[in-house]
């Protein structure tokens, strides 16, 4: 029972990180990374007629990276790096009144496995070709031990400076996601949700075309314009309905390709130290063309096709105290269809953001205080299909405070 007395989520993260990086006098240069995270989840619900219920996560992972930077040599700059990541602990545990209980625990005779180790590898060069010209490649090879076998994903970067006031960037790159032990296994025993079934990763190729223009010292111009083709994405889709017509959810892989395109300008002017102002537009098409040409297909939720802001940063007292503030427009986008609810067109807003923020140098301190949605805006944006509300969509909260103190030594 959406919102129902009783229900609460509780989330808790933490991280500890160490990390050295050194460059001798050769030119050689290593970097070296070592780090501890933990996340811990809690969520308790209401079950219509039987009452409350319960699910956890408890994760615990390491992770130990060592980058090798050769010397410079004839306009290259190569390094190449590899890293291992050990999710040794990954309890998740649903308990549903009357229905089932998941746990992935040691021991569990399921079959669900309860760690992954991750073995990443990579290398790249930095080729300065001539005074206005650079090429810079890279590829990155990760294996998952259990899962997924290895993925190999390269990324290609143009960079070339047609005149002095200009700079062009070419950009080609692979990427991809790997789902993790909670969208692959989780459920609840079909009172909400049910497992996954053959996850496949994410996986996106990208083209970029960017320009930027320097009119002088404090203005700049930039166009960019980019196309993206994505598959196996993952998304919440609806895998039946109980009697009483909750919608039964599941983590699937959308078949076909997604295809997107558009382009963003922004201009930007820095007055002085410490001073900004900027004006930005992006236009964005994002289409499910599973089955049809490019750019044929539905609209894919929660993307709209018009977004800008414009910002404003200026010191009151130098680096003591500055001032911001933004507007940021965001247009309509779809939300998830059903045999339960139409597509719908929501999320169109304005939102006003101001906030005072500075640093006392002497101490190392760093302050700030925002205010988040000033216009109080309460707009709902698209959920998944478990989502009761109208066009499964969630109210948004409205004006919000936020503090900040960090302190470096």
């Amino acid at each position: 029972m959406f919102g129902a007395a009783g229900t609460r989520t509780t989330d808790q993260r933490g991280f500890l990180e160490a990390a050295v990086n050194h460059t001798f006098a050769s030119g050689f240069g290593l970097d070296a990374r070592a780090a501890y995270d933990g996340e811990r989840y809690r969520g308790d619900w209401q079950y219509r007629d039987v009452g409350a219920g319960y699910d956890t996560s408890h994760e615990n992972w390491g992770t130990a990276e060592l980058r090798l930077r050769l010397p410079p040599l004839a306009g290259h700059r190569v390094f190449v790096g590899g890293e291992v990541q050990d999710r040794f602990q990954v309890h998740l545990v649903s308990v549903t009144p009357g229905r089932a209980t998941f746990d992935n625990g040691p021991g569990n005779p399921g079959g669900v496995p309860d760690s992954e180790v991750i073995y990443s590898a990579y290398a790249g060069d930095d080729w300065r070709i001539g005074r206005r010209l650079q090429l810079d490649a890279a590829v990155r090879v990760d294996g998952y031990s259990d899962s997924f076998g290895t993925v190999v994903n390269p990324r290609i970067a143009l960079i070339a400076q047609p005149y002095d006031e200009g700079t062009t960037k070419l950009i080609f790159g692979r990427a991809f996601r790997a789902p993790g032990l909670y969208e692959r296994f989780f459920n609840d025993g079909g009172a909400s949700q049910i497992a996954a079934a053959g996850q496949k990763p994410e996986r996106v190729t990208t083209f970029v075309l960017e320009h930027t223009h320097q009119l002088n010292e404090e203005v700049s111009l930039l166009a960019a314009g980019y196309f993206s083709r994505m598959e196996n994405l993952i998304r919440v889709a609806p895998a039946g309905t109980q009697p009483d017509g909750t919608v039964i959810s599941q983590y699937q892989n959308r078949g076909g390709f997604v295809h997107s395109a558009g382009g963003e300008a922004e201009v930007r002017w820095q007055a002085g130290p410490g001073v900004l102002f900027s004006a930005w537009y992006a236009y964005s098409l994002v289409r499910d063309d599973s089955g049809t040409g490019v750019f044929q297909g539905a609209a894919i939720p929660n993307s709209p096709q018009h977004t800008g802001a414009l910002r404003l940063l200026y010191p009151v007292v130098p680096q003591v105290l500055s001032v911001s503030t933004e507007a940021i427009y965001g247009g309509q986008r779809h939300t998830v269809a059903d045999s339960s609810e139409p597509d719908r067109l929501v999320g169109e807003a304005l939102f006003w953001n101001a906030g005072l923020s500075g640093e006392y140098p002497r101490w190392n301190l760093r302050y700030g205080a925002f205010v988040y949605n000033l216009l109080d805006q309460r707009v709902a944006l698209p959920g998944g299909p478990e989502i009761p509300f109208p066009g499964h969509a969630v109210p948004q909260i409205g004006r919000t405070l936020r503090l900040q103190l960090a302190a470096s030594f």
